[in-house]
């Protein structure tokens, strides 16, 4: 079956999350960016450090504890090492549960959403951010017989197949952004390869999905 998409490009994915999540109460899963979370914050990238001064409240949660450690050391008390199935016994209610390039590592997609649906309420939004398995890179690798992927990813989501998922979760979308991570430096090539993105946003590198229950 055939589906026509509407898409909306930003730039950098960071200012769509920044732009969102100003003054709310925030719950941001996956918050250490492990296992690249020192380098992450010696580049200025981890997105928790930019979330932590722009929103009125907020709340990470990290399986790696290793990774939670040295974010604590950084001085973010507000990231706790917790399982998932666990998250409903936070006690926090949030505005906006933010789950950053983390939905495609983990294993049973049904289990997830129901555990993060119960620390949801009607008010409440959903923010995913995954890699677009119709990014331009990914067929230009195809053609050259190679693949390049993260080696702990378990799922690639094209925009259709994001959006059934979270439909038969019981989760409705409200928008869809196509736009790139934000990186310490952009080369030349990366700068026109987003000028031309910007007019056919389908081929951008990342997914971002706005939900709230159905």
């Amino acid at each position: 079956m055939r589906f026509q998409i509407k898409t909306e490009f930003m730039q950098n994915r960071d200012d769509y999350f920044e732009r969102v999540c100003a003054n709310k109460k925030v719950l941001h899963i996956g918050a250490c960016d492990a296992p690249y979370t020192l380098k992450k914050h010696e580049q200025g990238l981890l997105l928790h450090e930019k979330l932590n001064k722009i929103c009125s409240e907020i709340i990470g949660i990290d399986i790696d504890d290793k990774a939670v450690h040295i974010m604590n050391n950084l001085g973010y008390q507000n990231i706790i090492c917790i399982d998932m199935n666990k998250v409903s016994e936070l006690k926090f209610v949030p505005d906006i549960i933010l789950m950053g390039e983390t939905i495609e590592h983990l294993m049973n997609m049904e289990v997830v959403l129901t555990n993060i649906k119960r620390v949801m309420n009607e008010k409440c939004e959903l923010l995913i951010s995954t890699p677009n398995a119709f990014f331009i890179n990914n067929f230009l690798n195809a053609l050259k017989k190679r693949e390049n992927t993260h080696e702990d990813h378990k799922h690639c989501f094209s925009p259709q197949t994001l959006t059934q998922l979270l439909a038969a979760n019981h989760l409705n979308v409200e928008e869809v952004i196509f736009t790139f991570l934000n990186r310490e430096t952009v080369s030349f090539k990366k700068k026109i390869l987003k000028h031309l993105i910007k007019h056919f946003p389908m081929l951008a590198e990342t997914l971002v999905f706005r939900c709230k229950l159905k």
